[in-house]
């Protein structure tokens, strides 16, 4: 019965945690033990071995009886184990006290003088030893079974909980796992939310852009048409005037008169310049002045009135030269 792998902790302790050990015991052994007991001889009758001799013999030693055996475990006859394993301890201390109790009384039976039927009972006896010894032997390899399988379970239940932990880490990460995984897509989604919104930025400064050069391109094709017009305009007076003008007629010589006219002009600035103590400007060397462009008549006489202030102005910066360098002879020898 105790043998069964299949039966459980509980199931055993209730098949033999009824009773205590003792009671067990006497319930084994306890005939035998009681018979054993019964027949021992008195004190008076000796037996002698055929082995024994008289300084080998041993002295007497006290017969002890059953209930004095069973009071030597009365205080752990009321207490009921808690475990299989306090219960297992307990018999094995129990099959050896009997084997020390029996082998005591071998030993003592071995010095008195006993009936003709004492081999009988001593090999009994020894039959009773041989199997409480093969009890305790069991007993002891139960117990050890017992202490591999707490250990084992101890270990279980240590990997079962070291078990429990990482499962629990491993929930934890799953956790943190999703966490990250959602604002992973938050940022995704935020990022194609800014790149739309970059897109629709770029494409709305590129339409105003756009539009911009649109109209530069616009006012520069206005210009470039006004400019060939005014070109083209420019070019046909430019014949005509090429065809109109003959030596000899008004036209030819409004041109000479408005050279003359730019000439003066000239002279008159550059002496401006040199009695201001102003530098020459190319423009004043150069006379960089427009050209005629109005009508023959009308533009002699605005060309004859320049050349009479040019000639006074020339007039008079001369006279003013003149008069200072007279003025500084004069002054000189004295």
């Amino acid at each position: 019965m105790i043998n069964n792998p299949h039966r459980t902790k509980h199931e055993v302790y209730a098949s033999i945690g009824s009773s205590s050990p003792i009671s067990y015991a006497s319930r084994v052994h306890s005939p035998g033990v009681s018979r054993s007991i019964n027949l021992l001889p008195p004190r008076s009758r000796q037996y002698k071995s055929p082995n024994s001799t008289p300084t080998t013999s041993p002295m007497p030693s006290k017969i002890l009886s059953f209930d004095e055996v069973s009071q030597c475990y009365s205080d752990k006859k009321e207490s009921k184990p808690k475990d299989y394993t306090y219960y297992l301890k307990q018999k094995i201390q129990i099959q050896e006290k009997r084997i020390q109790l029996l082998e005591e009384e071998n030993k003592r039976l071995a010095s008195l003088k006993i009936p003709e039927n004492w081999e009988k009972e001593l090999i009994k006896r020894n039959d009773d030893i041989r199997k409480l010894e093969n009890q305790l032997k069991y007993f002891k390899e139960l117990a050890a079974e017992k202490s591999e399988s707490d250990r084992l379970l101890d270990t279980i239940v240590e990997k079962e909980n070291k078990i429990s932990q990482l499962e629990l880490e491993v929930s934890e990460l799953n956790q943190k796992i999703i966490e990250s995984e959602r604002k992973i897509d938050a940022v995704i989604k935020e990022n194609k939310t800014l790149l739309q919104d970059q897109d629709n930025h770029e494409n709305c400064l590129r339409k105003e852009e756009c539009e911009i050069l649109l109209n530069q391109i616009q006012e520069l094709e206005d210009s470039l048409e006004k400019q060939a017009k005014e070109s083209k305009a420019l070019k046909e007076e430019n014949h005509k005037l090429k065809t109109e003008i003959q030596p000899g007629s008004l036209m030819y010589f409004s041109q000479d008169i408005n050279k003359i006219r730019r000439e003066m002009n000239k002279l008159a600035r550059i002496l401006e310049d040199f009695v201001a103590g102003k530098e020459l400007t190319l423009k004043g060397l150069l006379g960089l002045d427009g050209e005629w462009k109005g009508e023959p008549i009308k533009q002699i006489s605005i060309d004859i009135q320049s050349i009479k202030t040019d000639l006074n102005t020339i007039l008079g910066i001369i006279s003013d030269v003149h008069a200072e360098q007279c003025a500084n002879i004069v002054c000189k020898p004295q």
